[in-house]
Parts: C-alpha cells; structure tokens; sequence
C-alpha cells in the first residue's frame, strides 16, 4: 500500500464499521451493476437510507458507479477492498 492510498484505507475502514454498509458490500461483492432501488429493495433499506450510506461507500473508494439512463448502479471496488485487505494482514506482522 502507498502514502497516496492510505487516506483511502482509513476512511474504508470507517465507512465499514457501519453493520448496514458491510451489509451492502456483502450483498455486491459478487455482483456486477446493481441498480439502487434493487439494492434498497433486496436488503430492505428505504431509499433515502441507502443513499447516505452509498454516497460514504462511494467517497471511500468502496463503490463505483455508472448512470445507466435515469439510474444509478453500483458494483464493489475490488481493488480498494484488496487494499484494505492488505492493510488488515499486515497488522498480523507487526
């Protein structure tokens, strides 16, 4: 991991102690594109709920999107989430 994506890790690690933001990437983390409503509706969470949490997800580095006509979609970051893998390991060899 590099200076440049530190930042990014800590504010990972944040926006995942949420239960419902851990919630969300569990249910994208073998998904491709997901519309919002789909996720607000496959997980029970009401729309205005789930738009906060994306948007912390999204700034994280957690989330990437794509406007797909009216809609917004959302998939796992995986290389953000290896970073914070990384990052988690090397607590183990300190």
């Amino acid at each position: 991991m590099t200076r440049n994506t530190e930042g990014r890790s800590g504010e990972a690690h944040a926006a995942l102690a949420h239960v419902t933001r851990s919630e969300i990437l569990n249910y994208l983390k073998d998904k491709d594109y997901v519309r919002a409503g789909q996720i607000a509706e496959d997980l029970g969470i009401a729309n205005s709920t789930l738009s906060g949490h994306l948007k912390v997800m999204k700034s994280a580095g957690l989330l990437v999107s794509r406007q797909q006509g009216t809609e917004v979609q959302y998939r796992a970051n995986l290389s953000t989430i290896e970073d914070l893998i990384l990052s988690l390991k090397s607590f183990l060899t300190r």
